[in-house]
This record gives structure tokens, sequence and C-alpha cells, in this order.
């Protein structure tokens, strides 16, 4: 038998349920519909099953373990839930949905908790793979620089993981009342985009749909803070050994931001103070 489904929470646990009841079935993942359709168009005279036809539903009491955190290990960290465990896990790069179906399903229906304690080689695996996906989304939120562009706001991030629309809902909170044009790896999105006709609140656009919204960016914007923040600079304060550690060089990919602070970090700040950018003539 074989038995597809699609790479979501939703589906990782229906595949779960799927496996421990069918122990043989092969599983094929698909990030979407349209792409398990054709993965599943390849078994010819075999037996195709969508998860849902084996899995009507996922039990209730099973739904609501999903989001029960594990006890934290110091007061100032929050406990993890299965369902964010798994979640964050499947945006990794690194992650084989089929591999996390059968570490679910080894520990279905009882003992989830099993899990979240990575006591085993897998979910030792999983648990670091969550955690730095995690750690990625909370990195692009500090570092990435929104800037103006008459009434909208521009942003660019390079993630390495599957998190941008993660970090599009973030930005939508974060600036409900702007249209904001968002450039991940070469795509375009408009977040807001109601506001301007748009069926939805997320819109994928073409490049040339983005640069007519947003026009000339000036680089005014940036030039003036990073002018500002490096006039604070004291030299002698200066811990690069400690800047290094927390701004790792293998995270530059993230953004422009954080690979203009990585040059910063490597080759020092420009004495440099705001009259000698008025001197320059780049200020009024």
């Amino acid at each position: 038998m074989i038995i597809g489904y699609k790479k979501d929470l939703d589906g990782v646990i229906r595949a779960a349920v799927a496996l421990k009841k069918n122990p043989e079935a092969t599983m094929v993942c698909g990030t979407n519909a349209r792409e398990l359709k054709e993965k599943l168009a390849v078994y010819h005279g075999e037996i195709v099953m969508n998860v849902d036809e084996v899995v009507k539903d996922v039990p209730f009491h099973i739904k609501a373990e999903l989001w029960i955190r594990m006890p934290s290990c110091g007061p100032m960290q929050r406990g993890l839930s299965l369902g964010s465990y798994i979640t964050y896990a499947l945006r990794n790069d690194q992650c084989v949905p089929n591999e996390l179906v059968r570490l679910v399903a080894r520990h279905y229906p009882n003992n989830f908790m099993a899990i979240l304690a990575h006591k085993d080689s897998t979910a030792k695996k999983y648990y670091r793979l969550q955690r730095e996906t995690a750690g990625e989304l909370e990195r692009i939120k500090s570092y990435c620089r929104f800037r103006l562009s008459g009434d909208m706001l521009y942003v660019e991030v390079c993630p390495k993981h599957d998190i941008k629309d993660l970090f599009m809902e973030w930005a939508m909170r974060r600036n409900g009342d702007r249209i904001i044009v968002v450039k991940c790896h070469g795509e375009y999105y408009i977040l807001n985009a109601r506001a301007l006709g748009y069926k939805a609140e997320i819109a994928n656009v073409t490049k040339e749909e983005a640069e007519r919204l947003l026009g000339d960016i000036t680089e005014m914007d940036s030039e003036i803070w990073d002018t500002f923040y490096d006039s604070q600079n004291v030299e002698s304060r200066r811990n690069k050994r400690y800047a290094k550690a927390r701004l790792p060089e293998k995270f530059s990919y993230i953004s422009p931001e954080i690979r203009k602070e990585r040059k910063k970090i490597e080759h020092g700040i420009p004495s440099n103070t705001l009259d000698d950018f008025r001197s320059d003539g780049r200020l009024p």
C-alpha cells in the first residue's frame, strides 16, 4: 500500500497514525497537493491512497496533546510542545519527512513526551533541526531592517529554511497599517495586499510589479542611521571576539543588514560623525 501525505503538521500526524495501522505501507510526501499527486502517479499497479482516506480524523485528545508544553529547564525558558517541534523541524532544509513520521508513529499515541525529551538519536536530530529553524526565524526578526519607500516598507531576506511565510505573518502583525514589499530569494511578495485591491493579504507578484509600487528606494535613510550608530562607537570598548560569537559569519546569508554588520565586525567601524556625513553633501 502507498499512502501519500502533505508536508505539514496535520499531514505528518495523520501519516503517523496511518503508519501505525499499516506498518508495511510506503509513505510518500508532497510539499503541496499538486506535487503529491505527481509523486503518487508513478506507482502503477499499486494500492494508492491519500492519508485523508486512511485516517478520517485525528482524535481530539491527540490534537490537544500536540500543544502541551514540556516543562522548561529554567524560569526564563519557554517549554516546547510537540506541535512546535514538528512544525519547525519540517521547515528545516535537512528534514526527511518520512523519518519524522516514523519517529512520531513509534511513540503514538501515549508517549509523545519521549520525543521532546530526545532520548534516541532520531529525536535528538529533529530537536536540533527545529532549534536551527526557530533560531533562524528569530535572527531574521532581529536583524532585518524595514526601509521606507513613500508610505510603503521594503525588506529583503534570504532564509536558508522554509520560514518565509512565518516571517511574513510576523511582519504583517508588526506593521498592520502599512503595505510591505518583501524580497525573498528573487521572489517578491506584497503584505497587507487587500488594501491595494488584491484578493489575499499576501500576494506573490513579479519583480516589475514590485518595482512599480516601490519606485526608487533611496539609500539615504539607511546611511543616516549607519552613520549615527557608528558615531557612537568607542574603539577602546570594542570586543571583536564577543561580537563574532553573537553574530557568526555563517549567518551572513540571512539579509544584507547582517552582511554589513559582519563587515564592521571584521574590519572595524570608521570614526565617522554626523558632521562628516553633512560635509560630504549627503545631508542638506
